[in-house]
């Protein structure tokens, strides 16, 4: 696998003729912003392809981490986008929540835009949005979760995950907090003369986008491409389970 360059710089997963599968690091944006003048994905893309305008099919938000498929060329993208659209493509998240989640289910609430900028709302007259989740590991106070969004709405996991109640650990717009720290869960913790502010564990979504299986657009064969969990997101987890563990 390539290495990443600099921080914010993408992993490419998988390339062919009519794909490309990049690991999207935590803090890019795929767009740009109103402000503008941040890296984003968008720009990486064009001089990675050499294409001013990159087919981008599907988005992921600037705190999330994971897979995120490009087409190389416009019949890609129609065949690509048309998977979305009628929910064929699987798209699979590693979620860190609040709470013990007991068993599998699933939440089913429209979700459409607020008044407020860049804020989405549950709203009954709202576009029809579903999600799925499952229990992978527990601990005292907490819970990984394998999230499948059925549909692809702006900020679903986030919205759905906080009306169940199991927020994500680190989501300052719909959860509690926008950082978690060891001192949370540690017993005696005691910080370090050297460094009397404590770091984060995790400073950004508690949310990644592992694995996406679409039909490929050359033959429609089955096609898989995952990203590894990354390492912020493995040490919360590892912490997790040593201070909070069964």
């Amino acid at each position: 696998m390539p290495r990443r360059g600099r921080r914010q710089d993408p992993v490419v997963l998988h390339e062919d003729g009519r794909l490309l599968c990049v690991d999207k690091p935590p803090g890019l944006m795929v767009v740009p912003g109103r402000s503008g003048g941040d890296p984003t994905l968008h720009a990486w893309l064009a001089t990675y392809l050499g294409k001013e305008h990159p087919d981008l099919v599907h988005r992921l938000d600037r705190g999330t981490s994971g897979v995120l498929v490009v087409a190389k060329d416009t019949e890609a993208a129609r065949h690509l986008s048309r998977q979305f659209e009628e929910r064929r493509a699987r798209k699979e998240y590693v979620a860190v929540v609040e709470g013990e989640v007991a068993e599998a289910g699933s939440v089913e609430v429209p979700i459409a835009e607020s008044r407020q900028h860049g804020v989405m709302a549950l709203d009954p007259g709202g576009r029809a949005a579903l999600t799925e989740y499952e229990p992978v590991e527990r601990f005292r106070g907490y819970t990984r979760l394998r999230v499948v969004p059925r549909t692809g709405r702006t900020h679903q996991i986030r919205l759905h995950l906080a009306h169940l109640g199991h927020p994500l650990v680190v989501d300052p717009l719909y959860g509690r907090s926008g950082a978690f720290f060891l001192s949370s869960i540690k017993r005696g913790y005691v910080r370090s003369r050297r460094q009397p502010r404590e770091a984060p564990l995790l400073s950004r979504l508690s949310l990644h986008a592992h694995r996406l299986s679409l039909l490929h657009p050359d033959d429609e064969r089955p096609f898989t491409v995952e990203a590894p969990i990354p390492r912020d997101l493995a040490v919360l987890l590892r912490q997790l389970a040593l201070h909070r563990g069964r």
